[in-house]
């Protein structure tokens, strides 16, 4: 009886592992993190034909800042993209300029066409500082770059060293015979 209910509770644990799996999965279809220096720009294209979509909108950490209605683009509400957003209502895209620190977050991009939601786009932003993050990152490259080669490093002078002394021994030897031959005279 017990190995009854043990069969039970790892079936229904594996299956609801894979189900995870399979949502995590799927979730993750229309998830692109990307990193971006201050001072450049991000574009958030609908990515469906201008035809085929009736609505759409593009949030920034669930707060609406540009809608799609009616063959265009409109912003309703600036939030702190003040004067920095770009509309491109022919391709169905909004491009935010001069990023800030302040602008790394969740974006999502939802759209639908007629009795239909499309899938929701969603992009991870990471805003870096260039000024104070460019001498500490190579700084610490360098050095991650170092202790990865390191042992590599090591080993080749290592079997150096060996091939080179296994290359010397027969010298040495022709030598001490030599010295041998030279007291023998």
């Amino acid at each position: 009886m017990r190995t009854c209910y043990r069969y039970h509770a790892l079936s229904s644990g594996a299956v609801l592992l894979v189900l995870c799996y399979g949502l995590c999965v799927r979730a993750g279809e229309n998830t692109v993190t990307e990193h971006r220096a201050a001072g450049s720009s991000l574009t958030l294209p609908l990515g469906h034909p201008k035809e085929s979509v009736t609505y759409a909108e593009w949030n920034y950490e669930r707060k609406t800042f540009a809608v799609y209605r009616r063959g265009q683009v409109h912003i309703p509400d600036k939030l702190q993209f003040s004067g920095r957003l770009k509309v491109d209502s022919d391709h169905l895209s909004v491009e935010v300029t001069d990023l800030q620190l302040q602008d790394s977050g969740s974006y999502s991009i939802l759209a639908a066409k007629p009795g239909v939601q499309l899938p929701t786009k969603i992009i991870s932003l990471t805003v870096y500082d260039v000024s104070n993050s460019g001498a500490s990152f190579s700084v610490f490259s360098l050095l991650s770059s170092l202790m990865a080669v390191s042992p590599y490093l090591l080993v080749s002078i290592v079997l150096g060293v060996k091939c080179y002394r296994a290359r010397a021994k027969p010298d040495e030897e022709k030598r001490a015979d030599a010295v041998i031959e030279d007291e023998a005279r």
